[in-house]
C-alpha cells in the first residue's frame, strides 16, 4: 500500500482544484473571445450597411439641395419677370395718362381765361 502524507494528498488536491478552475476559467475565456469576434464580425458588417445608407442619403440629399436650387431658381425667375411686366405696365400707363392729364389741365386753364 502506498502511504501519503497528509500535506501532499491535500497538495495534490490543491493543484487539482486549480487546475479545473484553470480549465473552467479557460473555456469561459475562450467564450467571451469568440463572443467578442462574432460581434466584431457583425459591427464590421454593420458598418458597411450603415456606411451604404449613408451614402445612399447623401445622394437623395443631394438631389433635394438639386430640386429645391432649381425651385428656387424658378422662383426667382418668375419673380424677376412678374416685376419686370409691372414696371413696364407702369411706365406704359404713365405714358398714357400723363399727357392726357396734361391735355386736360390745359383745356381747363384755357376755359379759366
Amino acid at each position: 500500500m502506498i502511504q501519503c502524507e497528509p500535506n501532499s494528498l491535500f497538495q495534490l488536491q490543491t493543484n487539482l482544484i486549480d487546475m479545473k478552475v484553470d480549465m473552467a476559467v479557460s473555456a469561459t475565456i475562450d467564450r467571451v473571445v469568440d463572443q467578442i469576434r462574432n460581434l466584431k464580425d457583425e459591427m464590421g458588417g454593420l458598418r458597411h450597411e450603415m456606411h451604404a445608407e449613408f451614402f445612399a442619403l447623401g445622394n437623395r440629399v443631394t438631389a433635394i439641395e438639386t430640386k429645391l436650387g432649381m425651385v428656387t431658381e424658378t422662383r426667382k425667375a418668375v419673380f424677376d419677370r412678374v416685376m419686370d411686366y409691372i414696371f413696364k405696365t407702369v411706365w406704359t400707363l404713365s405714358a398714357v395718362i400723363l399727357p392726357y392729364l396734361v391735355y386736360v389741365v390745359f383745356q381747363f386753364a384755357r376755359i379759366l381765361k
